[in-house]
């Protein structure tokens, strides 16, 4: 494995374009995660989606932006990379459990793992320990789905639907 070559950085802006196909995915496969998700017992509004996707695109493309032109360090992609795996791991457990694709679920595992798997290579093989770590705890804790929970549990809002 020493003979390998270094797997090049991904290109910043690649990030932000995995990320506005995984949210069309989302938002217009089989009706929507909205729909979808109502449709199991779950209540999340079309609302609510728009809400959490239109701040997390703006986040998002702003982070890819600031490390495009250097302005932010590299690692911050692999703040990108976790947060879009865990989007895509989020679908893919979706699906399994309710035996059905989850609007989501084809982007994430067509575009959004091979893009973090890339990057998570080329931070194992560039960062120091310490900064990766850093890096996928960022990326972790800047994925929507637990913030969610955590809301709806504080404010007293409802999970499911009915």
């Amino acid at each position: 494995m020493d003979d390998e070559p270094p797997t090049r950085q991904p290109i910043p802006w690649l990030f932000a374009g995995v990320y506005v196909a995984h949210l069309l995915d989302e938002g217009l496969f089989a009706g929507g995660l909205a729909d979808w998700s109502t449709a199991r017992g779950f209540h999340f509004t079309i609302e609510n989606w728009l809400f959490v996707n239109a701040a997390s695109v703006c986040l998002f493309t702003l982070a890819v932006a600031l490390v495009a032109r250097n302005r932010w360090p590299s690692w911050v992609l692999v703040s990108l990379s976790v947060h879009i795996a865990l989007h895509a791991f989020a679908h893919v457990g979706a699906s399994l459990w309710w035996r059905a694709i989850s609007p989501g679920t084809l982007s994430g595992l067509a575009l959004a793992l091979p893009l973090a798997v890339w990057c998570a290579r080329w931070g194992w093989q560039t960062l120091e320990p310490r900064t990766l770590a850093r890096a996928a705890a960022i990326g972790a804790a800047t994925f929507q789905a637990p913030w969610d929970l955590l809301v709806r549990l504080v404010f007293g809002l409802r999970f499911w639907s009915g």
